[in-house]
């Protein structure tokens, strides 16, 4: 055998290695959901008599959707406690929203005074759940049969969104439901293939908006988001056609015009929330990536977009009543975590949120992308934002408190195995309402006192 044919045959067993080793991961990263032990509990027995529903009492506020009560991933509550050190009381713990790693669900609760909506899922149905936020106990649920995929969980992505006495949701198959927030009845429901519409390979996983009367989702396919009428479900617009990917519409406000704000590939467009015609399409260029899942983040008159696969951020800013480009920087590549913007800086994560933590924490400069600092002490993870800090929840399910600083990272406190049996893939962000804080990840949903 000469020298030629021994290289070729050494390239060749390479390569073999190569691409089983690829096939491996990716069978592994697909069909591994999660890492609980999936000891799920049963469900519960149904409260004898259901509560009307309540308002916010003064003073606190709700968490009614993916963006939060001010729509940038940040709570008003203030004097959060800043130990930690001693861990944080726990309210009270559930562990039946999932029954199975196949069944694993990243969506977050919504809640409304005294309603907290979550979904789950079981080997055939999804559920959605109402408990009361402040005890846990089970209020109500509905279930409804979908057949899924198996990719990284048959489960909903997004979170409900709840609108006066309504809840809003969206199945990874495109269903979007309504439902009464009083005691779950259906009021209608619509999918969005029948939109021309066509969910993305891992699934429907932007939440719903709730725009004036509509509910605004993220679609692909003939239209890139449409419309439906929030009262009855019918069909109110539909955008462009566009790639679908799985970042949730965000509104913005340009002169006396909204504007639905809504990163894909290969664009950012802007999207005239009363008609839903496309009014810019802004191009990501190197950025572009059909694996975007970050919700564009609004700070007056400044977007910032960002992906890991394509590589980086991109800041957009409103400059004579339309938008344009102003930098981009490699600095920051969010994945699965909304940035925070605060005080003309942007606060996140940056890398790969899958079973290791292969990533840091970033500041960057809104006004000209410049990197501020980085660190890798906060792992990788989820963040929102209240009290002047950042709360950071890790893969492994330690939560820490950041003060928001640009001169450099100030951890407060932190408080391990918040997430009790969490430790590859703690995915789901917490979500704040009144004085406490909301940690779900597959089966499970812990409360905690955060006063």
């Amino acid at each position: 055998m000469n020298k030629a044919v021994r290289v070729i045959i050494i390239i060749a067993g390479v390569l073999a290695v190569l691409l089983a080793a690829g096939y491996w991961f990716m069978q592994w990263s697909v069909s591994f959901s999660g890492d609980i032990a999936w000891r799920s509990d049963r469900i519960p027995a149904l409260a004898k008599t259901i509560p009307p529903v309540t308002a916010t009492a003064a003073g606190t506020a709700d968490w009614t959707s993916w963006l939060g009560p001010l729509g940038n991933n940040t709570s008003p509550v203030t004097g959060i406690k800043k130990d930690w050190s001693r861990g944080l009381k726990k309210a009270w713990e559930i562990g039946y929203l999932c029954t199975g790693p196949k069944a694993m669900s990243w969506a977050c609760p919504a809640i409304r005074g005294n309603r907290l909506v979550v979904p789950g899922r079981d080997a055939t149905n999804d559920y959605l759940f109402c408990l009361d936020p402040l005890t846990g106990a089970l209020l109500w649920l509905q279930k409804y049969p979908l057949n899924a995929k198996d990719n990284y969980g048959q489960g909903q992505r997004a979170t409900p969104a709840i609108d006066g006495d309504a809840v809003y949701t969206i199945s990874r198959e495109g269903d979007v439901r309504c439902n009464a927030l009083f005691d779950g009845a259906l009021r209608w429901e619509y999918n969005i293939t029948n939109a021309g519409c066509t969910p993305p390979e891992w699934g429907s996983s932007g939440s719903p908006l709730i725009y004036k009367d509509t509910v605004i989702v993220h679609a692909g396919g003939k239209s890139v988001a449409v419309a439906l009428d929030k009262v009855n479900g019918t069909l109110r617009w539909k955008s462009a056609p566009g790639m679908g990917c799985y970042s949730t519409p965000a509104v913005m406000t340009i002169g006396a015009k909204d504007y639905i704000v809504l990163y894909h590939k290969p664009a950012v467009s802007f999207i005239d929330a009363a008609t839903g015609k496309t009014m810019w399409n802004i191009p990501t260029g190197r950025y572009a990536s059909d694996m975007t899942a970050v919700t564009p983040a609004i700070l007056g008159s400044t977007v910032l977009v960002s992906t890991l696969k394509g590589g980086g951020s991109i800041c957009i800013r409103i400059t004579n009543g339309r938008p344009e480009k102003m930098w981009a920087t490699n600095s920051l590549q969010a994945y699965m975590t909304d940035p925070i913007l605060i005080n003309g800086y942007a606060y996140g994560y940056s890398g790969m949120p899958l079973a290791n933590s292969m990533g840091s924490f970033v500041c960057v400069d809104l006004s000209n992308g410049a990197k501020m600092w980085k660190t890798n002490a906060l792992g990788i993870g989820t963040t929102i934002a209240a009290d002047g800090h950042l709360i950071c929840l890790d893969l492994s399910g330690t939560l820490y408190l950041v003060k928001a600083d640009s001169s450099g990272p100030v951890i407060v406190t932190k408080m391990k195995g918040a997430i009790p049996e969490g430790k590859k893939r703690v995915w789901t962000k917490p979500v704040i309402a009144g004085d406490r804080i909301y940690l779900r990840h597959g089966n499970m949903l812990v409360c905690y006192f955060l006063k």
